[in-house]
């Protein structure tokens, strides 16, 4: 892979403009990880991204604040990181195929203004990889 494109949004939980945004920005650069916030959620699992992949909490009871959108193209270079992921945080490790830097971690994380310290999901994430690749909502 030559290159990788990092986009972040927030969504504010909207529908058709964050997708339409989203889909907009896959169709032109194709080898792009998408790091969202605040994506639409209602009762079940994050929508309005399709036919792209999108990694989130997926739990009926808590609406995801965070996710990563994942495109065709690259589906096969990603690996969620179930183990750090919860209703704010999004990992997944990307691998590069490139043999100085093999994998590069991403995440998406929502850091509402009621949560006083990082959540330790992200401080275990940090801990794992040392250097993430970090696309934060900071509403405080």
């Amino acid at each position: 892979m030559d290159s990788l494109r990092i986009f972040q949004l927030n969504c504010n939980t909207s529908i058709f403009p964050a997708t339409n945004l989203t889909l907009h920005h896959f169709a032109h650069h194709p080898q792009s990880l998408g790091l969202i916030q605040e994506p639409n959620a209602f009762q079940g699992p994050v929508t309005g991204f399709a036919p792209l992949r999108v990694h989130a909490l997926e739990n009926p009871t808590d609406r995801p604040r965070a996710c990563v959108v994942i495109p065709p193209a690259l589906v096969n270079h990603v690996v969620p990181l179930n183990q750090f992921t919860t209703k704010d945080v999004a990992a997944v490790s990307f691998h590069t195929g490139n043999s100085i830097t093999p994998q590069i971690i991403v995440c998406s994380f929502y850091w509402g203004h009621n949560v006083p310290s990082l959540p330790q999901p992200l401080k275990s994430l940090i801990l794992f990889c040392h250097s993430p690749v970090l696309c934060v909502d900071t509403t405080a």
